[in-house]
């Protein structure tokens, strides 16, 4: 395994700690904040769709400034989504750390890269492994982000989990460094015909299958890591019992 993918590697794996974090605790802050469990999993929400909609600008940005410029610009915009975060928790608002939820799905959509940065550093016969090698980072990622969880929870009584959003400072921090000492290739357009329309892509059976199974995959994922602490919370289980099981469902996916 070459350097380069190592370092992407553990970059992703910071991320996706970050998303996994958010995750574990988003619904039971957001239940305490807003006093209610019908808004609880909407800071979980929104970090979700806001990574879905940067997705595709995410990737015009580092086509136009590359990739270290793209993945140091997303990092830094997560430093304020997680100190918003922890400012919302600390400040008991629900709408700022929603907000700040909310900025954190900027990086997860830069972060989904990580993979194809990979691809670029190695040579033909190595891509499909590269790949592989950099989305090992969730396994990391699936013990890391519940510690976040339980280590930070009593940093602050008096705002309970603010701490596990601070540990993501110095992470992100490294990741910056982390991503500011690899060398990426230059961006090169290319002009490419489209011959399908979207419209007719949407006709396809195949793809409409793809899709079901894609959406079915991760409606049950998101129920699971949404509904799960909010269940066990109710059920007085604690937060280390939680964790737990969220660790070993993420172990799983990974």
């Amino acid at each position: 395994m070459s350097r380069s993918v190592a370092l992407l590697a553990l970059a992703q794996a910071i991320v996706q700690s970050g998303s996994i974090h958010l995750t574990t605790t988003g619904a039971l802050i957001g239940v305490a904040l807003a006093g209610s469990e019908a808004f609880s999993t909407w800071p979980a929400s929104l970090h979700v769709l806001v990574a879905l909609a940067m997705t595709m600008p995410a990737s015009f940005v580092m086509a136009r400034l590359g990739r270290k410029t793209g993945f140091f610009i997303a990092f830094v915009v997560g430093l304020a989504g997680v100190l918003l975060a922890a400012q919302g928790i600390y400040a008991r608002s629900f709408w700022i750390f929603a907000a700040g939820a909310a900025v954190m799905g900027v990086l997860t959509a830069f972060g989904n890269y990580f993979r194809f940065a990979a691809v670029e550093a190695v040579d033909e016969k190595r891509k499909p492994q590269a790949i592989s090698l950099v989305l090992t980072g969730g396994v990391l990622a699936a013990f890391v982000g519940p510690y976040l969880s339980t280590w930070g929870a009593n940093f602050f009584p008096q705002a309970v989990f603010t701490g596990g959003y601070l540990i993501l400072l110095p992470l992100y921090a490294l990741a910056i460094l982390i991503v500011s000492g690899l060398s990426f290739p230059k961006p090169i357009a290319v002009q490419v015909s489209i011959r399908r329309s979207f419209k007719d892509i949407l006709h396809e059976p195949k793809f409409l299958g793809v899709v079901f199974v894609g959406a079915s995959a991760y409606l049950v994922m998101v129920l699971i890591m949404t509904a799960t602490p909010l269940a066990m919370h109710r059920e007085h289980m604690g937060l280390e019992a939680t964790t737990q099981v969220l660790r070993a469902h993420l172990r799983g996916m990974f």
